[in-house]
């Protein structure tokens, strides 16, 4: 423990499961604004954050929204494993 300004600094987590359905064929969702909330009601200001997708056929990726790159994305998956 580390004290800072007065004040204890203790190592904090938080557990939460965020749920997204989706659809059949290639599916691709921005949890950006679901993650910053889950964070700001954790009250936790310093520190990461771990995402872990619990399904085999799902991936977690870091990435901007960007609509050219969503569909490049989605067109290399097409190809890679076509329908």
């Amino acid at each position: 423990m580390e004290e800072k300004n007065g004040a204890n600094q203790a190592f904090r987590t938080t557990f939460s499961y965020l749920t997204t359905e989706t659809h059949p064929g290639i599916s691709l969702h921005d949890v950006t604004d679901d993650v910053q909330r889950i964070v700001t009601e954790s009250k936790i200001r310093n520190g990461w954050v771990h995402l872990v997708s619990q399904h085999t056929t799902t991936g977690v990726m870091i990435n901007e929204m960007e609509s050219r790159l969503v569909d490049d994305f989605r067109q290399f998956l097409t190809k890679l494993a076509p329908p």
